[in-house]
């Protein structure tokens, strides 16, 4: 998606998308050469002065990551490898905005990747933006083809929007369907960023574009609220506490941001028991008067969801799920967001319009809009009260150019949305 100033005054748009264009798959991938380092490096989560440099070593010792510039190396380090199943990061800062750096990392038995990535553009610079979201795939399926030719599109950036594997699903790495463990949720990872017939597509996109990233359902088991009862959910085995306090939660979380090049924040501790200490997915970054991008979480923090509408074609049964999607009767307004981190989108919202940022994009792992009452309930459509509330905010405070771009539903819409 190429973006600038002259499509100013599209107003609220909704995407439920996977852009990415099928290219060929004959190329023999880099990874041929490199087997020590065989899920490829990455750069993550990039401002503009910092990234996070991922990879993973295949044998134990240090891994140097080095980073250079036009006019030479301007970072070197090593980080040592124990646990060859656990990948390793670095957090490189002191980086110039809107500037574009080569980075190599090198196993400990001497083999070298080499990539490339970008800062964001300065503040009050307008140089237009170009990036790219896919969402949705599943271990084998792979190589991907579909995302093969995005290393030759010069993009500024590059979102993994959710479903980045399929805990619940069969697959060569875990035949037995729905994965527990931490080693199996490791392993589901390492299958998606592994070569397949001599192709890795992820390594050679996420070499050369920098990536932000998010978890939908499937990072942890089918459609699940984090912020429900765990009591309420059998599938997690427990009747204690909330489902993002579980053990299966717990390992399919810290498998993500392990294969992921994605800063390990948490909630600080306010009191609030559906945040407090829990991992922070939460994104927002400006590039200059351009765009800003917020990236969400929209499964930690649901509440659980509604029961479907058992017959479509029901006026009093979809009347129902309408009535208890707007919180009928209710305390408090049903969440998919938790108050914390919709709090956080208002504000920087408001912020990029107060700034004179043309474009805000919100990309959300699920679709904002509505597309009819079949499996509302996994939907915003059935949090209808917080949407509104949400929706009803951009046009209170006229935030202008707002776009949603939400993955799931393995298809293309584009239209207003109101």
């Amino acid at each position: 998606m190429s973006l600038s100033k002259t499509l100013a005054g599209l107003g609220m748009v909704t995407l439920a998308i996977q852009l990415s264009v099928a290219g060929d798959t004959s190329e023999t991938s880099l990874l041929a050469s490199t087997p020590t380092l065989p899920n490829g490096i990455s750069s993550g989560d990039t401002t503009q002065t910092s990234t996070v440099l991922w990879t993973r070593s295949a044998v134990a010792g240090d891994v140097r990551f080095s980073v250079k510039d036009k006019d030479g190396e301007i970072f070197n380090d090593t980080v040592r490898v124990k646990d060859v199943h656990k990948p390793i990061k670095l957090l490189v800062d002191r980086l110039e905005p809107g500037k574009k750096y080569r980075y190599k990392i090198t196993s400990p038995t001497g083999q070298s990747i080499t990539g490339t990535f970008k800062t964001a553009a300065k503040p009050h610079s307008d140089e237009g933006l170009s990036f790219g979201v896919s969402g949705d795939w599943r271990g084998e399926l792979a190589p991907y083809p579909a995302i093969k030719n995005v290393d030759g599109k010069s993009l500024d950036f590059f979102v993994k929007l959710g479903d980045t594997i399929y805990a619940d699903i069969a697959s060569p790495a875990a035949p037995g369907g729905q994965v527990k463990t931490l080693a199996e949720y490791r392993a589901k990872h390492q299958e998606v960023y592994a070569s397949h017939s001599g192709i890795n597509s992820f390594a050679e996109l996420q070499r050369n574009v920098s990536v932000f990233s998010t978890i939908d359902d499937h990072e942890v088991i089918n459609d699940f609220a984090g912020g429900a009862l765990a009591v309420t959910d059998p599938r997690f085995s427990t009747t204690t506490g909330l489902i993002n306090q579980t053990e299966l939660y717990k390992n399919g979380l810290q498998a993500f941001v392990e294969y992921n090049a994605i800063k390990n924040k948490r909630y600080p501790a306010l009191g609030d028991a559906l945040t407090d200490g829990r991992l922070d997915l939460y994104r927002s970054q400006r590039y200059g008067l351009t765009a800003g991008i917020f990236i969400l979480d929209a499964r930690s923090f649901r509440d659980r969801e509604l029961p479907g509408v058992g017959n479509i074609t029901d006026p009093t049964q979809i009347g129902g799920f309408i009535a208890h999607s707007y919180d009928a009767g209710k305390p408090n307004t049903r969440t998919m967001l938790g108050q914390r981190q919709l709090l956080r989108l208002k504000a920087d919202l408001m912020a990029a319009q107060k700034d004179n940022v043309t474009w805000k994009f919100v990309v959300l792992p699920e679709p904002i809009q509505n597309l009819g009452i079949l499996g509302a309930g996994d939907r915003y459509e059935g949090y209808a009260s917080e949407r509104a509330e949400l929706l009803g905010f951009i046009d209170e405070h006229a935030i202008k150019n707002v776009v949603f771009i939400a993955a799931d539903i393995h298809g293309t819409v584009i239209n207003d949305l109101t």
